[in-house]
C-alpha cells in the first residue's frame, strides 16, 4: 500500500467520522444505559474498540478491559454513587471533581470529619507504589 492511498484511507476516514457526527446532532439518540458484563470465556474474537456519536456531545464508547482495570472501575464507579449521594449532589459530570487520594481524603475529613471515611483495607499510596516496582 503506498503512502498516498494511506492519507486518501485516513482523510475518507476522517469524512466518515466527520458525518456520523452531523448524522448523530440531526438525529441524536438516548444515552445508552451503563453496563459492566462479562464476555463469554468462548469469545475468543478480538473485537476492536467502538466509538460513535450519539447526539451533539454525547458518546457511546465500547472497550474490552481486563480484571485490574475493571476492579478499579467498579470501586470509581461505587465512588461515584456514594459521593454524589453522600454531599446531596447529583453524580454527573458537572457536580464531580477528580482528585488524587491525598486532596480525597483531605475533603473527606473537612466534610465528615476526622473520621476514617476511606477503606481501612488499602495500605497508604506510597507502599502500594512499592509493591509495583
Amino acid at each position: 500500500m503506498t503512502t498516498n492511498r494511506l492519507r486518501e484511507m485516513s482523510d475518507e476516514a476522517l469524512v466518515t467520522r466527520e458525518v456520523q457526527k452531523i448524522l448523530a446532532c440531526a438525529n441524536p439518540q438516548p444515552d445508552i444505559p451503563a453496563s459492566v458484563r462479562a464476555l463469554r470465556p468462548a469469545s475468543t474474537t478480538t473485537t476492536r474498540p467502538v466509538v460513535a456519536p450519539l447526539s451533539h456531545r454525547r458518546y457511546l464508547v465500547k472497550v474490552t478491559i481486563g480484571e485490574e482495570t475493571h476492579d478499579k472501575l467498579e470501586r470509581v464507579r461505587t465512588l461515584l454513587r456514594s459521593n454524589g449521594e453522600a454531599a446531596g449532589g447529583a453524580s454527573d459530570v458537572d457536580n464531580l471533581q477528580l482528585r488524587c487520594r491525598s486532596h480525597n481524603q483531605h475533603e473527606v475529613r473537612l466534610y465528615f470529619g476526622d473520621e476514617r471515611s476511606m477503606r481501612d483495607d488499602l495500605p497508604p499510596l506510597a507502599d502500594r507504589n512499592s509493591e509495583r516496582a
